[in-house]
């Protein structure tokens, strides 16, 4: 599935290159959400994102992620991404309204915990789609792992851990 290649890890030759870390991207005005997966049109383009955010180009992916949901308008997938991108950049703030887009729009705004999630898969068993159910987990523990950074519940090292895994670089290193 196209999400788990957003999670896949590449090693990239050295820290977070050139000079894109800990940057604040303009926010922008967000498209609503209108569908969960990215169109076929989307892929090619969105995989150079991805490769580009490995590296530590994170203007550079997110000049790509901007285009993609000006082009295409928004899914959730786009928006994840986009939210790793933002988080592996160290710019939280939007990461976090992001990946709240995501749930919202995901969860039917009756979702805002995982433990919401797993009452309702408790309730609803086998009629609920896996591949939104996945999706909304991971939004959720994203978000949840990037309000403890930004509110400083991480430890320095469960910090690094999770922005080494986010960023698809094991050599990620904080600036």
């Amino acid at each position: 599935m196209l999400f788990v290649l957003v999670l896949a890890m590449v090693v990239s030759n050295g820290k977070n290159s050139d000079n894109n870390s800990v940057q604040t991207f303009t926010k922008k005005n967000y498209k609503e959400i209108k569908r969960v997966e990215l169109l076929n049109v989307e892929h090619n383009l969105f995989d150079k994102a991805v490769d580009l955010k490995r590296n530590g180009k994170y203007k550079e992916a997110d000049r790509i992620y901007t285009e993609l949901m000006n082009t295409y308008g928004a899914s959730c997938v786009l928006y994840v991404a986009m939210a790793k991108n933002l988080a592996s950049a160290q710019d939280y703030n939007n990461a976090i309204t992001l990946l709240k887009n995501v749930i919202k729009t995901l969860g039917e705004n009756q979702i805002k915990t995982k433990s919401d999630l797993e009452r309702l898969i408790v309730l609803n068993r086998g009629s609920i789609n896996q591949e939104v159910c996945l999706l909304l987990w991971n939004s959720l523990d994203h978000l949840e792992s990037i309000e403890a950074i930004k509110n400083n519940r991480f430890s320095d090292n469960e910090k690094l851990e999770y922005l080494r895994g986010v960023s698809g670089n094991p050599r990620y290193q904080i600036n």
